[in-house]
């Protein structure tokens, strides 16, 4: 089941990106 694991883990970093981008277009819209 690594590979499961592994595509899991990718995900949750792709989660984690998208969270970080949406809160940086929301602190760029607040300080513009």
């Amino acid at each position: 089941n690594q590979v499961s694991i592994g595509s899991r883990s990718v995900a949750w970093v792709e989660h984690e990106v998208n969270e970080w981008i949406e809160k940086n277009i929301l602190n760029r819209k607040l300080n513009s």
